[in-house]
């Protein structure tokens, strides 16, 4: 069923030439730009990264290592969540997509590009992401996992497969996500939530870890079922909550729930 999905996955690409693909150094778009570049060498390609302050630095340099490794020619543009005028939580994600796109068709139009490739994958609650519905209403914008029906677990495999295990990297998204409804978003509270999920990974969680901040000194940690079943325990060491104390997280909860899981 999973090899199926692939061969559906090169008969969809291969219909489309002249691609625009915005990668954000997470699994899904990593995959998607390896894959189309590795069986469409032929096909015009281009990559485009955004960096900026709600993202985290190190993607960056993956990301220009990856598209030098594959060839691709990379734009990237600096993107200020902070520039934007945003009046409310729910209008974060749709605001944010709505400007990134009008760059990336700006970066269409200048290479004489036709479609901007956008890495969705199948299982996900999508129709309930405002960003994905604006996405969705412009017919530049093809989704080539979700037509094929590719899942992460899939992308997972694929890349074990294939010898790159290097390539299989967390899920990523906006740090605009950490910030609870109503919760004032500032240079310093980011600055935070950075350093916190930086110190949860140093201490071996290698999967998706999300540190959202429910109040100036509250905090909700999530973390991947699997790790948290295996794991728990490093987060409940002294040197782990003397860390969370110095960033001036008085409360800090762990959501038995895991990420994503319910």
């Amino acid at each position: 069923m999973i090899e199926s999905n692939f061969e559906k996955l090169k008969e969809f690409i291969d219909g489309f030439n002249r691609i625009l693909i915005p990668v954000s150094g997470g699994l899904d778009s990593t995959f998607l730009l390896f894959f189309t570049r590795k069986h469409f060498p032929e096909k015009r390609l281009w990559a485009v990264h955004f960096s900026g302050p709600f993202f985290y630095e190190e993607d960056d340099e993956f990301i220009r290592e990856l598209c030098e490794d594959l060839g691709v020619m990379l734009f990237e543009r600096e993107f200020n969540h902070f520039s934007l005028k945003i009046d409310s939580e729910k209008r974060r994600c749709a605001l944010c997509k709505s400007k990134m796109l009008e760059i990336l068709e700006s970066i269409l139009v200048e290479n004489g590009g036709n479609y901007i490739f956008s890495s969705e994958v199948s299982g996900e609650n999508l129709d309930l992401r405002d960003g994905f519905k604006i996405l969705k209403k412009n017919e530049k914008v093809i989704f080539p996992l979700l037509e094929s029906k590719i899942t992460k677990e899939d992308i997972v495999r694929y890349f074990n497969e294939a010898g790159r295990k290097d390539l299989i990297r967390p899920k990523n998204s906006c740090l605009l996500t950490r910030f609870g409804a109503d919760i004032e978003v500032n240079s310093g509270d980011l600055e935070r939530i950075k350093r916190g999920e930086r110190f949860i990974r140093s201490l071996g969680f290698k999967d998706v870890i999300r540190l959202r901040l429910k109040g100036k000194n509250t905090c909700i940690i999530e973390i991947s079922m699997n790790e948290l079943r295996e794991k728990i325990l490093n987060l409940t060491t002294f040197e782990f909550l003397s860390f969370m104390d110095g960033l001036g997280f008085k409360d800090v909860f762990l959501d038995l729930k895991g990420y994503g899981e319910f």
